[in-house]
């Protein structure tokens, strides 16, 4: 990626890939490219890491703005694999109804892992193969996690409100209707109320973790300068850790940023912060969010 110089002096950050910048052929703006876009001009900063923001990125590029990626936090493997592969071993013999997933990450750590344990096994290779080999059920904590899942062919169970491991309590107290247990794959910053409250309804759960979140490195000069200056339109919150992180490594957003949160869950966590919350889209996407926050600068 480039550092370009938005006209007021705050620093953006476009993919170098010449196949993301000329979206001629997918942008029907390109056809008349002087046609102003609605977000033109406007620095957004994304607090995330890459992998999390790449659907704000590319949503934000489609519609003018010069997006500001700030990676604050990043999932790695765990150091050792032998619980993970323990587990996975376990799902392949059917020892659980459910499989519960609370992140993106988890579910291309779990991907990944499971490709490289059963690499000499076509039929257990990747997180799809072995959930149709252990016939397995899945649940995802949000949209977010249901697309990874989908991305895979893993058709999941997905909360019809908010997201985050307490908004999959209820969906999976009534779905589980027998006495199979249930392996809770989480990273391990995941708190403990899914597994508690199932535990609590008589659901025998068991826990691995799939990932650790670790700390970026300080964020550049250019873009701390730029936060704290004021020189940010707006900053879009694509989960509770972008929260934690902005506040932890950033600060609290200037009076006349504008704050998007892409969940229920993300606008909670951002206001008991004292972050006060401007747009929320009305699905909690990334492509609903950028378009609550054209409307915002719209009117």
């Amino acid at each position: 990626m480039d550092v370009t110089t938005h006209p007021r002096g705050t620093p953006a950050v476009v993919p170098t890939d010449p196949s993301a910048q000329d979206s001629s052929t997918e942008n029907p703006s390109a056809e008349n490219p002087s046609a102003p876009k609605s977000l033109s001009g406007r620095t957004v900063l994304l607090p995330d890491s890459a992998l999390t923001t790449n659907g704000a990125l590319a949503a934000l590029l489609e519609v003018g703005a010069r997006p500001l990626v700030v990676p604050l936090a990043e999932a790695r493997p765990v150091g050792s694999t032998t619980q993970l592969d323990q587990a996975l071993t376990a799902l392949t013999e059917g020892r659980y109804g459910w499989l519960a997933l609370t992140s993106a990450a988890s579910v291309r750590m779990l991907d990944a892992r499971a490709r490289a344990l059963f690499a000499g096994d076509r039929q257990l290779s990747g997180l799809r193969s072995l959930t149709k080999a252990g016939r397995l059920r899945v649940a995802s904590v949000g949209q977010a996690t249901g697309a990874a899942l989908t991305a895979l062919g893993v058709s999941p169970l997905v909360p019809e409100r908010g997201s985050g491991p307490a908004a999959l309590i209820g969906p999976l107290l009534r779905a589980v209707t027998d006495d199979t247990p249930v392996l809770f794959a989480r990273g391990n910053l995941v708190g403990p109320a899914l597994a508690g409250a199932l535990r609590g309804g008589g659901i025998t759960v068991d826990e691995v973790v799939t990932h650790i979140t670790v700390r970026e490195e300080d964020p550049p000069a250019t873009a701390t300068a730029a936060w704290a200056c004021g020189l940010v339109d707006a900053v879009l919150l694509t989960s509770p850790k972008a929260v934690r992180g902005m506040i932890d490594r950033l600060g609290p957003p200037r009076a006349g940023t504008v704050v998007g949160c892409v969940d229920g869950v993300t606008v909670e966590v951002a206001r008991a912060s004292g972050v006060p919350v401007d747009v929320v889209g009305t699905s909690p996407t990334v492509t609903s969010l950028v378009d609550a926050l054209e409307n915002r600068f719209s009117t």
